[in-house]
């Protein structure tokens, strides 16, 4: 699950991960993260959301990308318990 989240970089497999206790960027953190409450979909980050000329015309506009990474049962569970 942590390579599919784009968080198994240079993660040793001992007990410490299950306590989260390895190195990773925030950004890679985040975006496993949004899982949780996006029904189990891991929704990639992106900086720049659309960009509009003078005249108010969207000349881009960034495309979500969202990867299935959970049961969506699963990660509704972990959202549960996050919140208390």
């Amino acid at each position: 699950l942590m390579r599919r989240a784009g968080l198994a970089g240079n993660v040793q497999p001992t007990p410490a991960v299950t306590l989260g206790a390895f190195e990773t960027s925030l950004r890679d953190l985040t975006s496993a993260m949004t899982a949780f409450p996006n029904e189990g979909n891991q929704v990639h980050p992106f900086v720049i959301r659309r960009i509009v000329d003078a005249q108010g015309k969207t000349i881009y506009s960034a495309r979500q990308i969202r990867t299935p990474l959970l049961e969506p049962r699963a990660a509704r569970e972990v959202a549960g318990v996050m919140e208390e």
